[in-house]
Parts: C-alpha cells; structure tokens; sequence
C-alpha cells in the first residue's frame, strides 16, 4: 500500500480469528530496550474497544483482507501517505528527527499552506522536540494485549 489506512478500516489480519476495526495510527510506546512503534492499533470488530486487553497491535504486513477503508477526505489521504513514508524510515533505523526531515519530499502538498498544515499535524500529534534524537525500534510483528495508558511502562503479550 501507498497509504496508510484511516481510522474506522475494518480489515482481517493473518493468524487472527476476528476481524479488527483501525482505531489508531503509529502507536508507540516505551519497553526495556527503547521506544517501541506499530503501523497500527485495533480493537475486534463489532466488540469495540471494552477494556485496555482489547487492543491489537499489527503492521501492514499482518493485513490479509481489507473489507472497509475508513472515511478520508483528500488532504487526510496526504496525512496517511506522510505517516506510511515516516514509518519506513524509522524501519530502517533513523532517528526521529532524520525521519522526518526525509519524508517532506515524499508528499505532494497542493500549496505552502498545506505543507504547514501536515508538518503541524504531524509533529502535534506524534513527535514532539525532546523525542528528534530518539531512535525507534519498529516490530515486523503483531501483539494482542495492553496498551498501558503511561509511556514508562508497557505490558504486552505477543500471540
């Protein structure tokens, strides 16, 4: 895929009984050996999110079907493209910051105004100064367990 997918897709992951509804893009979180990042998190279609064991955590990789892409409008497409090139250069082990700098020309913003508007969206929503110099370990695989709400800590079970 070019994009990632939106929120609100509905997909069928590989080695997963359910079906799994995209309820967060590039969920990262802190373990023992450093920051740990997925494309996406999940929760079992038509359950829903009921307690923090509900989320599933996977990458495009897992993805065997796609049954729903989530709503999007045009610049949000832009926003996914962004995010799909950023994950790839953290996979190839830069720092955050050098991410970031490699993936502007990777987008096509129809004006100034709209490259602002993604680089604000961007660093307001997933990186922020303090984290540039970071390195983050990208996982190839998917995990069924908790997301701890604190980014000291995180209990995740691989199944």
């Amino acid at each position: 895929m070019d994009n990632m997918l939106p929120i609100g897709s509905v997909v069928e992951l590989k080695d997963f009984k359910n079906k799994v509804t995209i309820i967060g893009l590039l969920p990262s979180f802190i373990e023992d050996n450093g920051i740990v990042m997925y494309e996406y998190v999940g929760c079992e279609y038509l359950r829903g999110y009921s307690s923090s064991k509900d989320y599933v955590f996977f990458d495009e990789s897992k993805i065997n079907n796609i049954y729903f892409i989530g709503y999007a409008i045009d610049f949000d497409f832009k926003f996914l493209k962004l995010l799909h090139e950023l994950y790839k250069e953290l996979e190839s082990g830069k720092k955050i910051g050098e991410a970031i700098d490699a993936i502007w020309n990777k987008v096509e913003p129809d004006s100034p105004q709209e490259l602002e508007e993604l680089k604000k969206k961007l660093a307001g929503n997933f990186f922020d100064e303090e984290s540039k110099d970071e390195t983050i370990e990208v996982l190839g695989v998917w995990y069924y367990g908790v997301r701890i709400l604190s980014n000291r800590n995180c209990n995740t079970t691989q199944r």
